[in-house]
């Protein structure tokens, strides 16, 4: 018989990770969660990839549905990432800003760690707020 999952485990569920707003991860599961993210985006829109200026000309359903997707775990990526620091989720809008959004990426997200310890978004990195 299957056991029901347990407050640990549903906390770091890859939906949890890829899809939620909520809570707090550290660089390493931030950076890997991009990663595979990447790779998923990279094997779904290769047989696309002669055809891309077209798709981005004429957007076909496909190509949105994986660019959507994309889109929409990088940002719970980056806000669960920023709330681990303590800030607000309004500051991934900085991922638009062409050459800011680089920096932005690798400094604040990808290298500073987090606040130690609980913060108004949840009480340590990985987690939900409860």
């Amino acid at each position: 018989m299957a056991h029901p999952p347990t407050n640990a485990s549903r906390e770091t569920s890859i939906l949890w990770l890829l899809f939620s707003f909520d809570g707090r991860i550290g660089r390493e599961p931030f950076f890997l969660g991009f990663v595979l993210i990447t790779l998923v985006e990279v094997v779904l829109m290769s047989p696309m990839r002669g055809e891309i200026q077209e798709l981005i000309a004429q957007p076909n359903l496909p190509f949105l549905v994986v660019i959507g997707i994309a889109l929409w775990t990088e940002f719970a990526l980056a806000v669960k990432r920023l709330h681990d620091r303590g800030y607000s989720a309004l500051f991934s809008l900085i991922l638009f800003i062409p050459f800011v959004n680089f920096i932005f990426f690798f400094l604040v997200l990808a290298l500073v760690p987090g606040d130690a310890g609980p913060n108004r978004y949840g009480p340590s990195a990985n987690s939900r707020p409860r």
